[in-house]
């Protein structure tokens, strides 16, 4: 009887009690991001605290973790809530909690500010942009060899003035190009070129904001129709446009006066991300590898807007 007693309450404590010791421990919210960082920076997680971690650009802090700076090196972390950044000298120590940094050790950091709605997609790992069972350079063949497209496909973007780039088809000697309404399939502008690129010009019909179309590339050697392929993209809404275009150019500005700063290019990249404008996104985290090369989080969330690619 006595035994039955220990195992129940062994069952009890696992299955009800959050706070028992055989209960798997709750991981802290995160709360910040880091996005700029110089030299050796060590975060002790509150997760792991016996077990400290070298810091790297895109990692993402929870609360009550401990960040110490080295000699000669220094970190910015911007918090998702309300978009503040926190610049920490060398030789700092300081914790992580929902209201900003508390420093243990070193300076007050330098405070800035940036829009919290860069923030707005789920933390963690990247998410997979793909529609379900496909890839972001699936095309759909009528004939022919495939037009491989250069830009992410079924993407938003938010100008009037589409660019389309594919690769080159050694046989064509020209391309067909078409923009259709994706709504009722109308043809609204066609054109040739010898190019592999081509940009919607101005003086065609004007696309709509918060509109779906289609680029359809036709690959031609004389009247042979060697190679085809279709792809589409949303045009996202004017009041979206004005809000991006808003924050953009303000980092923009940041980055233009220190280039080698990640941290307007980490927040302008997770901006664009989080609006799904993910060519932008990946010219943005592309830039970031330029200027930090062996960031493997900046990576992995490239390789998960090119996946499949």
């Amino acid at each position: 009887m006595k035994y039955k007693f220990v195992i129940l309450s062994l069952i009890i404590c696992v299955l009800l009690l959050p706070d028992c010791a055989f209960a798997k421990p709750q991981k802290a919210s995160k709360l910040a991001i880091i996005t700029n960082i110089k030299g050796k920076v060590t975060v002790i997680h509150s997760s792991n605290p016996t077990k400290p971690a070298r810091a790297g650009l895109m990692m993402e802090l929870r609360e009550n973790d401990t960040v110490k700076t080295g000699k000669n090196s220094k970190i910015t972390v911007v918090y998702y809530s309300d978009g503040h950044g926190e610049n920490y000298s060398p030789n700092s120590i300081f914790k992580i909690l929902s209201t900003g940094g508390k420093v243990i050790k070193g300076k007050k950091p330098q405070k800035s500010k940036y829009s919290k709605r860069s923030f707005k997609i789920a933390r963690g790992t990247p998410k997979d942009f793909r529609p379900k069972g496909e890839s972001r350079n699936t095309v759909h063949i009528d004939r022919g060899k495939p037009v491989i497209f250069v830009n992410l496909s079924k993407v938003k973007i938010i100008t009037l003035n589409p660019t389309i780039m594919w690769k080159k088809i050694d046989e064509a000697r020209e391309y067909e190009i078409f923009l259709k309404d994706r709504k009722n399939g109308r043809k609204i502008w066609k054109s040739k070129t010898a190019k592999t690129e081509v940009t919607y010009p101005s003086d065609a019909p004007p696309l709509k904001y918060g509109m779906s179309y289609i680029w359809k590339i036709k690959a031609r050697n004389g009247s042979d129709v060697i190679g085809e392929g279709t792809t589409r993209f949303d045009i996202l809404t004017k009041d979206k446009v004005k809000d991006i275009e808003k924050i953009k150019n303000k980092l923009k500005e940041e980055i233009s006066k220190n280039p080698k700063n990640t941290t307007p290019r980490v927040v302008l990249a997770m901006l664009y991300e989080s609006y799904d404008l993910l060519d932008e996104a990946a010219g943005q985290y592309r830039e970031i590898l330029k200027i930090a090369p062996d960031s493997k989080r900046v990576q992995r969330h490239l390789n998960a807007i090119y996946a499949g690619k």
